[in-house]
């Protein structure tokens, strides 16, 4: 924060000179923090400020992602994969144990993205086709990753789905033991091939 210490507000007004902003000239620390205090100033942030800083965070994450290996699984008809309001999967092509989480930049990571009904984005770092033709347990084993990681809502064209172990059900009667179910079966859809 700008006025956590006397120093600190002096180098901020240092800085603010050196950009050619003199509107802080002649204001003390005490001044400016009496006025904060008291709500006699205004504050506004650059919306440029604001916008670099929802950026930032992201650079990392696309680097990551830039160097996965992508493959578009298809889903046959009249097979389908669920969307979801999770949009994006992240999961690990080995198991896990403990409470390890995984990140993006982590060799055995895996990032699934539900495109479409008949779409799914994988990419990982193994060396997989760039188009492949899902089975049906394929299927059945992504759309129950989908359900697994489900906030509220799944969307389907069907009111039926295929899900693992490879049965149809009711997309509301699995979201719902999926739920009430304190091991999910399935965590990871492993490799895809």
């Amino acid at each position: 924060m700008s006025l956590e210490s006397p120093e600190r507000f002096a180098s901020i007004v240092a800085d603010m000179k050196k950009d050619g902003d003199f509107s802080l000239e002649g204001v003390s620390y005490e001044e400016m923090k009496r006025g904060l205090n008291r709500e006699q100033y205004e504050i506004k942030v650059s919306n440029n400020f604001v916008i670099g800083m929802m950026i930032e965070p992201i650079l990392p994450i696309s680097y990551c992602l830039g160097k996965k290996n992508w493959t578009m699984i298809v889903a046959p008809e009249p097979l389908n994969f669920l969307c979801s309001d999770f949009p994006v999967i992240l999961t690990s092509s080995t198991p896990r144990t403990g409470l390890h989480g995984i990140g993006f930049a982590q060799k055995d990571s895996v990032v699934v993205v539900p495109v479409s009904k008949s779409l799914l984005l994988y990419g990982s770092s193994e060396n997989n086709p760039k188009q492949y033709l899902a089975s049906a347990e394929m299927v059945a084993r992504y759309n129950t990753l989908i359900l697994n990681h489900v906030e509220r809502f799944a969307y389907s064209p069907h009111v039926e789905t295929t899900c693992y172990p490879h049965t149809p059900s009711r997309i509301i009667d699995r979201m719902a033991e999926l739920k009430a179910s304190s091991k999910a079966p399935i965590s990871n859809p492993g490799s895809i091939l």
